[in-house]
């Protein structure tokens, strides 16, 4: 005969089974349970902790318990978080940072991305997992390394040979952006970003995303409106650039900008000549600045950070039990404009929608 514990086991699973409850989404909740099954909260909270050792849900500190997995899983004993952070090096640094609200059975363990090397002998252990949080593309031999040995590794943000990841979608992202910016300021479009390098390895996809979007959009890139340099020294480097749009008095209507740290500067030098954003161009940039929130004429393409960390979560809680199925996911930016802005304003004062 089961026991009580059981029975409310056996009926959640069939529930997940069943897609009643499906993964990412909350169960009921224990005091409901408790209505429904007539048992105590000792027993339903039993039954939950039983659950959630097993794989099957995950639990938010004061908050929603939710489906993780619809099937057990075998958790990893440890997890190193690798990452060239320096405030990253300890596990509670990790855990308040990336994983705040999930509670972890785990230890956690912060590993800066220059420290693996001397580290490997504690990574090549039975049971660890490994998160790479945007790993320099030099620590690519140590992933091989690793893999050999078995270890499971995903990557943040990152896409090397064939490992695990959870990344930014530049594609669909780059290419909504793009359509907002043409849509608010026509075909020209000036553009203005870092080369491509070892150092910053995401902007190949994001380049290469921005020019297939050009094309399938059917925007006009004018040679003398396209600047890609190392820009080394920022300010100085932004002054040509700006000289280069703004002097002659007719500035590109619309204008990209690849990289968060261009933008505020650019934005800058533009004013000195007279052109402020929104009345006289549009600018669209990668990535969240804060400073820019309130600016008419100007969007932003805001990584989704917090999904990428639950996505990596629900790495951890499946796929190291399956090395052999890939797990790659890509979630699209937020487009930030002034309309959005002002709507979260009207939101946010009215009571908390």
């Amino acid at each position: 005969m089961l026991s009580k514990v059981e029975i409310i086991k056996s009926k959640l699973i069939a529930n997940i089974k069943d897609g009643i409850f499906r993964v990412g989404e909350s169960i009921t909740s224990r005091n409901k349970l408790c209505r429904k099954y007539n048992y105590s909260r000792t027993t339903v909270d039993r039954a939950i902790r039983e659950l959630t050792a097993s794989g099957y849900l995950g639990s938010c500190q004061g908050s929603r318990t939710y489906v993780i997995s619809d099937k057990p899983i075998e958790r990893p004993q440890r997890l190193f978080v690798i990452s060239s952070f320096a405030g990253l090096h300890s596990g509670e640094a990790v855990r308040d940072l990336f994983f705040p609200k999930i509670e972890f059975k785990i230890p956690l363990i912060g590993l800066l991305e220059e420290a693996v090397a001397n580290n490997l002998n504690r990574l090549c252990q039975p049971g660890v997992a490994v998160i790479w949080i945007t790993p320099c593309m030099e620590s690519i031999h140590l992933m091989d390394y690793l893999a050999k040995t078995g270890v499971p590794q995903i990557l943040i943000n990152r896409k090397y040979a064939d490992y695990d990841y959870v990344a930014t979608d530049a594609k669909n992202s780059i290419k909504e952006g793009l359509s907002w910016l043409m849509i608010e300021a026509g075909r020209d479009i000036a553009f203005i970003s870092y080369r491509a390098s070892t150092d910053k390895p995401y902007l190949y996809e994001r380049i290469i995303a921005f020019y297939e979007s050009c094309v399938e959009l059917g925007a006009h890139l004018n040679p003398d409106a396209v600047f890609s340099r190392d820009f080394s020294d920022i300010p100085s480097e932004i002054a040509e650039v700006g000289q280069a749009l703004f002097a002659g008095g007719k500035p590109p209507k619309g204008i990209f900008v690849m990289h968060q740290a261009l933008t505020l500067p650019l934005v800058t030098v533009a004013q000195t000549y007279g052109f402020i954003p929104g009345r006289d161009y549009k600018l669209l940039t990668f990535d969240y600045i804060k400073e820019l929130g309130n600016y008419a004429g100007i969007a932003m393409l805001k990584q989704q950070l917090e999904q990428l960390y639950h996505e990596a979560v629900r790495w951890l809680a499946d796929n190291p039990a399956k090395p052999h199925e890939p797990f790659k996911k890509e979630i699209k930016t937020e487009l930030i404009t002034s309309y959005t802005n002002e709507r979260s304003v009207i939101d946010n004062g009215d009571g908390g929608f």
